[in-house]
């Protein structure tokens, strides 16, 4: 018996899983198939000596969608490189909204009631001049 992981391309709603799921199970040797459209893969046990992975990878073709073939060196790298791209901008819009939401909303705290005029007048020179 094998377990694999097998990357899925072309899904998009829940009937596209259920004709993957569908065309996995008809599979002579296949114990237990299931697919998860949120992360596009499906997760497949069989009895290897009876059913091959070329074969399984033929059923999803034939149910109209495309396997992948495992990257996951490239795919680590590609979400790391996201993540952090997404990270700096979080970074970057918190820097830029703060002073906004202080400015707007200072009013209304009363602790914060003297502190944005005063802020604003001490830090002038440092907000305009940038230093």
């Amino acid at each position: 018996m094998q377990k694999i992981e097998i990357g899925i391309e072309g899904m998009s709603c829940g009937s596209c899983v259920s004709r993957v799921e569908r065309a996995l199970n008809k599979q002579p040797g296949m114990i237990k198939a299931s697919v998860n459209l949120t992360t596009q893969k499906a997760f497949v046990e069989f009895l290897s000596d009876t059913l091959s992975l070329p074969r399984i990878h033929q059923a999803i073709r034939d149910a109209g969608y495309e396997p992948r073939e495992p990257d996951t060196s490239t795919q680590a790298e590609e979400l790391d490189k996201e993540g952090n791209d997404l990270r700096r901008k979080v970074i970057f819009a918190a820097a830029l909204i703060i002073p906004v939401v202080l400015i707007a909303m200072g009013k209304m705290i009363p602790a914060l009631e003297l502190y944005t005029p005063v802020s604003c007048l001490i830090g002038a020179g440092w907000l305009l001049n940038g230093s």
